[in-house]
């Protein structure tokens, strides 16, 4: 398939019952990451640090625990905003580092913005 210039090779097909991971948004294809480049050439996100726009949609091993997998990807968030910050993290950085995490969320029913955009009105 090409997409302006750039070949892309299909690797795979979703069923026709796969809507997404977001309720009332409906892709008609995802790409890698790393081509996004290529399809926003203007503009690359990868290159920013704090760039924050991403869902990451994983499945847990079976038998771990959501406590135990929200553990683990903390720690290595921790972790990686501690590398960002640098060896001399101000008192600012070092206040964002305690508070900063990611909650894990359970897609089983899929991700919707719907519930929250009709609260605001």
């Amino acid at each position: 398939m090409t997409v302006s210039s750039t070949v892309y090779t299909i690797v795979g097909v979703a069923p026709p019952e796969f809507f997404g991971a977001t309720v009332g948004q409906a892709p008609d294809l995802w790409i890698p990451l790393a081509m996004e480049k290529e399809i926003s050439p203007g503009w690359n996100g990868l290159n920013e640090k704090l760039f924050q726009s991403l869902y990451v949609i994983a499945r847990r091993r079976p038998g771990v625990s959501m406590e135990r997998t929200s553990a683990n990807t903390n720690l290595l968030f921790q972790q990686i905003m501690h590398e960002y910050a640098g060896p001399q993290p101000t008192a600012k950085q070092l206040e964002g580092l305690r508070h900063a995490r990611i909650d894990l969320t359970s897609v089983a029913t899929g991700l919707s913005t719907l519930r929250r955009n009709s609260l605001r009105r």
